[in-house]
Protein backbone atom coordinates (compact mmCIF):
# COMPACT_ATOMS: atom_id res chain seq x y z
CA UNK A 1 0.00 0.00 0.00
CA UNK A 2 2.92 2.29 1.10
CA UNK A 3 4.94 1.90 -1.95
CA UNK A 4 1.74 2.55 -4.31
CA UNK A 5 1.28 5.88 -2.53
CA UNK A 6 4.35 6.94 -3.29
CA UNK A 7 3.89 6.36 -6.83
CA UNK A 8 0.44 7.50 -7.18
CA UNK A 9 1.87 10.67 -5.06
CA UNK A 10 4.78 11.09 -8.08
CA UNK A 11 1.83 11.92 -10.70
CA UNK A 12 0.15 14.73 -8.91
CA UNK A 13 0.67 18.38 -8.01
CA UNK A 14 3.52 18.72 -5.21
CA UNK A 15 1.34 20.51 -2.54
CA UNK A 16 -1.06 17.21 -2.30
CA UNK A 17 -1.37 15.64 1.14
CA UNK A 18 -4.01 13.73 0.43
CA UNK A 19 -2.09 10.51 1.37
CA UNK A 20 -0.77 12.12 4.56
CA UNK A 21 -4.45 12.19 6.21
CA UNK A 22 -4.22 8.44 5.83
CA UNK A 23 -0.61 7.64 6.80
CA UNK A 24 0.37 10.92 8.86
CA UNK A 25 3.39 8.86 10.39
CA UNK A 26 4.61 7.19 7.20
CA UNK A 27 8.64 8.13 6.72
CA UNK A 28 8.98 7.08 3.29
CA UNK A 29 5.70 9.12 2.05
CA UNK A 30 7.19 11.93 4.30
CA UNK A 31 10.38 11.61 2.34
CA UNK A 32 8.80 11.62 -0.99
CA UNK A 33 6.88 14.43 -0.40
CA UNK A 34 9.90 16.44 0.47
CA UNK A 35 12.20 15.82 -2.43
CA UNK A 36 8.85 16.67 -4.29
CA UNK A 37 9.10 20.12 -2.53
CA UNK A 38 12.92 20.60 -2.92
CA UNK A 39 12.46 19.87 -6.80
CA UNK A 40 9.79 22.62 -6.94
CA UNK A 41 11.82 25.54 -4.77
CA UNK A 42 10.05 25.19 -1.73
CA UNK A 43 13.20 24.18 0.16
CA UNK A 44 11.65 25.47 3.56
CA UNK A 45 8.79 23.16 3.26
CA UNK A 46 11.13 20.45 2.21
CA UNK A 47 13.26 20.81 5.02
CA UNK A 48 10.50 20.45 7.52
CA UNK A 49 9.10 17.10 5.42
CA UNK A 50 12.61 15.82 5.67
CA UNK A 51 12.82 16.75 9.22
CA UNK A 52 9.61 14.92 9.97
CA UNK A 53 10.50 11.83 8.33
CA UNK A 54 13.62 11.33 9.87
CA UNK A 55 11.89 12.23 13.67
CA UNK A 56 9.87 8.96 12.47
CA UNK A 57 12.83 7.08 11.13
CA UNK A 58 16.10 8.41 11.67
CA UNK A 59 17.75 5.61 9.27
CA UNK A 60 15.60 6.63 6.05
CA UNK A 61 18.49 6.72 3.45
CA UNK A 62 16.25 9.22 1.05
CA UNK A 63 15.37 11.93 3.65
CA UNK A 64 18.82 11.82 5.00
CA UNK A 65 20.77 12.20 1.22
CA UNK A 66 17.92 14.52 0.16
CA UNK A 67 18.89 16.91 3.42
CA UNK A 68 22.22 16.96 2.80
CA UNK A 69 21.80 17.41 -0.37
CA UNK A 70 19.60 20.75 0.46
CA UNK A 71 22.49 21.85 2.75
CA UNK A 72 24.89 21.14 -0.17
CA UNK A 73 23.28 23.69 -2.20
CA UNK A 74 23.42 26.52 0.27
CA UNK A 75 27.19 25.32 0.66
CA UNK A 76 26.85 23.65 4.03
CA UNK A 77 29.54 20.84 3.08
CA UNK A 78 30.46 20.17 6.63
CA UNK A 79 26.91 18.94 7.05
CA UNK A 80 26.18 17.48 4.12
CA UNK A 81 29.33 15.10 4.49
CA UNK A 82 28.55 14.07 7.80
CA UNK A 83 24.53 13.48 6.68
CA UNK A 84 26.69 11.54 3.56
CA UNK A 85 28.77 9.76 5.60
CA UNK A 86 25.65 8.19 7.76
CA UNK A 87 24.13 7.29 4.08
CA UNK A 88 27.12 5.27 3.38
CA UNK A 89 26.66 2.74 5.85
CA UNK A 90 23.21 1.94 4.18
CA UNK A 91 24.29 2.41 0.82
CA UNK A 92 27.69 2.11 -0.18
CA UNK A 93 27.29 1.40 -4.02
CA UNK A 94 25.12 4.50 -4.48
CA UNK A 95 26.54 6.58 -7.30
CA UNK A 96 24.87 9.43 -6.72
CA UNK A 97 25.59 9.63 -3.19
CA UNK A 98 29.66 9.44 -4.30
CA UNK A 99 29.09 12.17 -6.75
CA UNK A 100 27.58 14.38 -4.24
CA UNK A 101 30.22 13.49 -2.02
CA UNK A 102 32.79 14.41 -4.39
CA UNK A 103 31.45 17.54 -5.32
CA UNK A 104 30.91 18.57 -1.61
CA UNK A 105 34.80 18.09 -1.69
CA UNK A 106 35.30 20.29 -4.51
CA UNK A 107 33.33 23.08 -2.70
CA UNK A 108 35.74 22.70 0.10
CA UNK A 109 38.56 22.92 -2.94
CA UNK A 110 40.17 19.71 -1.85
CA UNK A 111 40.75 18.70 -5.75
CA UNK A 112 42.35 15.09 -4.78
CA UNK A 113 39.63 14.06 -2.37
CA UNK A 114 36.86 15.19 -4.75
CA UNK A 115 38.52 13.17 -8.07
CA UNK A 116 38.78 10.10 -5.64
CA UNK A 117 34.99 10.12 -4.89
CA UNK A 118 33.85 11.37 -8.30
CA UNK A 119 36.26 8.01 -9.95
CA UNK A 120 34.19 6.21 -7.46
CA UNK A 121 30.77 7.02 -8.57
CA UNK A 122 32.24 6.84 -12.15
CA UNK A 123 33.06 3.59 -11.68
CA UNK A 124 29.36 2.65 -9.86
CA UNK A 125 28.02 4.18 -13.16
CA UNK A 126 30.25 4.60 -15.87
CA UNK A 127 27.64 6.08 -18.21
CA UNK A 128 26.55 8.91 -16.20
CA UNK A 129 27.26 12.12 -18.06
CA UNK A 130 27.04 14.08 -14.91
CA UNK A 131 29.33 12.10 -13.28
CA UNK A 132 31.86 12.63 -16.18
CA UNK A 133 31.03 16.44 -16.31
CA UNK A 134 32.14 17.14 -12.48
CA UNK A 135 35.00 15.03 -13.44
CA UNK A 136 36.12 17.20 -16.39
CA UNK A 137 35.24 19.97 -13.93
CA UNK A 138 37.52 19.59 -11.32
CA UNK A 139 40.52 18.59 -13.34
CA UNK A 140 40.05 21.77 -15.10
CA UNK A 141 40.39 23.89 -12.10
CA UNK A 142 43.29 21.24 -11.35
CA UNK A 143 44.68 22.70 -14.55
CA UNK A 144 45.11 19.00 -16.06
CA UNK A 145 43.37 19.96 -19.51
CA UNK A 146 43.69 16.72 -21.08
CA UNK A 147 42.01 15.07 -18.63
CA UNK A 148 39.49 17.56 -18.58
CA UNK A 149 39.12 17.05 -22.33
CA UNK A 150 38.66 13.27 -21.91
CA UNK A 151 36.37 13.24 -19.27
CA UNK A 152 33.79 16.27 -20.85
CA UNK A 153 34.40 14.73 -24.59
CA UNK A 154 32.84 11.18 -22.94
CA UNK A 155 29.99 13.33 -21.14
CA UNK A 156 29.07 15.25 -24.56
CA UNK A 157 29.13 12.00 -26.19
CA UNK A 158 26.30 10.67 -23.63
CA UNK A 159 24.65 14.44 -23.83
CA UNK A 160 25.29 16.10 -26.42
CA UNK A 161 22.60 18.60 -25.86
CA UNK A 162 23.94 21.07 -22.55
CA UNK A 163 25.79 23.87 -23.42
CA UNK A 164 27.72 23.99 -20.81
CA UNK A 165 29.71 20.88 -21.21
CA UNK A 166 30.60 22.31 -24.61
CA UNK A 167 31.68 25.43 -22.57
CA UNK A 168 33.57 23.66 -20.29
CA UNK A 169 35.51 21.49 -23.39
CA UNK A 170 36.06 24.72 -25.28
CA UNK A 171 37.89 26.20 -22.06
CA UNK A 172 39.84 22.66 -21.96
CA UNK A 173 41.29 22.98 -25.85
CA UNK A 174 41.62 26.34 -25.60
CA UNK A 175 44.73 26.02 -22.72
CA UNK A 176 45.93 23.14 -25.11
CA UNK A 177 46.70 25.96 -27.59
CA UNK A 178 43.73 24.75 -30.69
CA UNK A 179 42.28 28.06 -30.92
CA UNK A 180 40.05 26.65 -33.90
CA UNK A 181 38.92 23.73 -32.32
CA UNK A 182 37.75 25.53 -29.24
CA UNK A 183 36.39 28.31 -31.10
CA UNK A 184 33.93 25.61 -32.85
CA UNK A 185 32.87 24.02 -29.18
CA UNK A 186 31.90 27.78 -28.06
CA UNK A 187 30.08 28.25 -31.51
CA UNK A 188 28.48 24.74 -30.24
CA UNK A 189 27.57 25.63 -27.21
CA UNK A 190 26.04 29.06 -28.16
CA UNK A 191 23.69 27.36 -30.55
CA UNK A 192 22.72 24.66 -28.16
CA UNK A 193 22.20 27.54 -25.33
CA UNK A 194 19.27 29.52 -28.00
CA UNK A 195 17.80 26.48 -27.98
CA UNK A 196 17.59 25.27 -24.41
CA UNK A 197 19.51 27.29 -21.98
CA UNK A 198 21.43 25.74 -19.65
CA UNK A 199 24.01 28.24 -19.17
CA UNK A 200 24.41 31.74 -18.57
CA UNK A 201 25.02 34.14 -21.73
CA UNK A 202 27.34 35.86 -19.99
CA UNK A 203 29.33 33.66 -18.61
CA UNK A 204 29.34 31.76 -22.08
CA UNK A 205 30.29 34.61 -24.12
CA UNK A 206 32.71 36.12 -21.44
CA UNK A 207 35.11 32.92 -21.36
CA UNK A 208 34.54 33.44 -25.30
CA UNK A 209 36.29 36.17 -25.34
CA UNK A 210 38.61 34.97 -22.57
CA UNK A 211 39.83 32.42 -24.96
CA UNK A 212 40.33 34.59 -27.79
CA UNK A 213 41.72 37.47 -26.15
CA UNK A 214 44.35 34.99 -24.82
CA UNK A 215 45.13 33.69 -28.07
CA UNK A 216 45.58 37.51 -29.63
CA UNK A 217 42.72 37.76 -31.24
CA UNK A 218 41.54 40.81 -30.17
CA UNK A 219 39.04 42.09 -32.99
CA UNK A 220 37.45 38.62 -31.96
CA UNK A 221 37.46 39.09 -28.65
CA UNK A 222 35.99 42.70 -28.86
CA UNK A 223 32.82 41.47 -30.37
CA UNK A 224 32.09 38.79 -27.82
CA UNK A 225 32.69 41.16 -24.84
CA UNK A 226 30.47 43.38 -26.25
CA UNK A 227 27.75 40.59 -26.60
CA UNK A 228 28.33 39.73 -22.63
CA UNK A 229 27.88 43.87 -22.36
CA UNK A 230 24.56 43.51 -23.83
CA UNK A 231 23.69 40.94 -20.80
CA UNK A 232 25.42 42.84 -18.29
CA UNK A 233 22.96 44.91 -17.32
CA UNK A 234 20.89 42.54 -15.83
CA UNK A 235 23.51 39.86 -15.02
CA UNK A 236 25.81 42.48 -12.73
CA UNK A 237 23.34 41.80 -9.84
CA UNK A 238 23.62 37.92 -9.18
CA UNK A 239 27.29 38.14 -10.86
CA UNK A 240 30.59 37.14 -8.59
CA UNK A 241 33.34 38.71 -8.05
CA UNK A 242 35.91 37.14 -9.96
CA UNK A 243 33.21 37.06 -12.91
CA UNK A 244 33.25 40.93 -12.56
CA UNK A 245 37.07 41.26 -12.11
CA UNK A 246 37.51 38.75 -15.21
CA UNK A 247 35.17 40.90 -17.17
CA UNK A 248 36.58 44.46 -16.35
CA UNK A 249 40.46 43.17 -16.87
CA UNK A 250 39.49 42.64 -20.16
CA UNK A 251 37.85 45.25 -21.15
CA UNK A 252 40.06 47.67 -20.21
CA UNK A 253 43.00 45.46 -21.97
CA UNK A 254 41.02 46.32 -24.84
CA UNK A 255 39.97 50.14 -24.17
CA UNK A 256 43.38 50.63 -24.00
CA UNK A 257 44.45 48.69 -27.52
CA UNK A 258 41.62 51.48 -28.96
CA UNK A 259 38.62 49.15 -28.49
CA UNK A 260 35.34 51.21 -27.67
CA UNK A 261 32.77 50.03 -25.52
CA UNK A 262 29.40 51.94 -24.82
CA UNK A 263 27.59 52.98 -21.64
CA UNK A 264 24.32 51.50 -22.52
CA UNK A 265 22.46 47.97 -24.50
CA UNK A 266 21.67 50.62 -27.46
CA UNK A 267 24.94 51.95 -27.98
CA UNK A 268 26.22 48.17 -27.82
CA UNK A 269 23.61 47.32 -30.58
CA UNK A 270 25.06 50.52 -32.98
CA UNK A 271 29.06 49.71 -31.72
CA UNK A 272 28.28 45.75 -32.66
CA UNK A 273 27.23 46.48 -36.20
CA UNK A 274 29.93 48.65 -36.82
CA UNK A 275 32.25 46.14 -35.73
CA UNK A 276 30.96 43.69 -37.70
CA UNK A 277 31.40 45.86 -40.75
CA UNK A 278 34.64 47.00 -39.64
CA UNK A 279 35.99 43.89 -38.58
CA UNK A 280 38.87 43.10 -40.81
CA UNK A 281 40.52 46.67 -41.08
CA UNK A 282 40.15 46.92 -37.73
CA UNK A 283 43.69 48.98 -36.35
CA UNK A 284 45.03 48.30 -32.85
CA UNK A 285 46.15 51.55 -31.54
CA UNK A 286 48.23 49.84 -28.76
CA UNK A 287 49.54 46.77 -28.29
CA UNK A 288 49.26 45.66 -24.57
CA UNK A 289 48.55 42.57 -22.60
CA UNK A 290 47.66 42.27 -19.28
CA UNK A 291 49.57 39.00 -18.41
CA UNK A 292 47.59 38.73 -15.24
CA UNK A 293 44.34 38.24 -17.67
CA UNK A 294 43.86 34.63 -16.86
CA UNK A 295 40.89 32.48 -18.57
CA UNK A 296 38.94 30.39 -15.88
CA UNK A 297 35.31 28.92 -15.98
CA UNK A 298 33.83 30.43 -12.80
CA UNK A 299 31.45 27.92 -11.14
CA UNK A 300 28.27 29.74 -10.17
CA UNK A 301 26.89 29.09 -6.53
CA UNK A 302 24.19 26.73 -6.60
CA UNK A 303 22.49 28.80 -3.91
CA UNK A 304 22.03 31.67 -5.90
CA UNK A 305 21.01 29.60 -9.09
CA UNK A 306 22.74 25.83 -11.23
CA UNK A 307 26.32 23.68 -11.04
CA UNK A 308 27.08 23.49 -11.98
CA UNK A 309 25.43 24.99 -11.97
CA UNK A 310 28.06 24.25 -12.75
CA UNK A 311 28.41 21.31 -10.02
CA UNK A 312 25.94 18.39 -10.54
CA UNK A 313 24.56 17.73 -7.65
CA UNK A 314 21.93 14.90 -7.46
CA UNK A 315 19.16 16.72 -5.64
CA UNK A 316 16.91 13.93 -5.99
CA UNK A 317 18.38 10.65 -4.52
CA UNK A 318 16.21 8.81 -6.91
CA UNK A 319 19.03 5.50 -6.56
CA UNK A 320 18.12 4.87 -2.91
Amino acid sequence: MPESCIVKLSQVNYSSVYYFRIFPEHADLMSHLGVLYMKSGKDAISFSKLSTALAFDPNNCKAIVATASMMQTHEDYDYALGKYKVATQSIPDSSSLWNNIGMCYFGKKKYVAAISCLKRANYLSAFDWKILHNLGLVHLHMQQYASAFQFLTAAINLKPDQSHNFMLLAIAISHLDDVEHARQAYEQALKLNKLNATTDSFKLYLNYAVSLFNHKLYSESHLKLLEASKIFERYAAKAEEDEMDLYNKVKTSLQLMGYKFPESVESTENILSASLVEENSQTMLVVYENPSTTQHEVRKKSSKKKPTETSQCEESPDAV
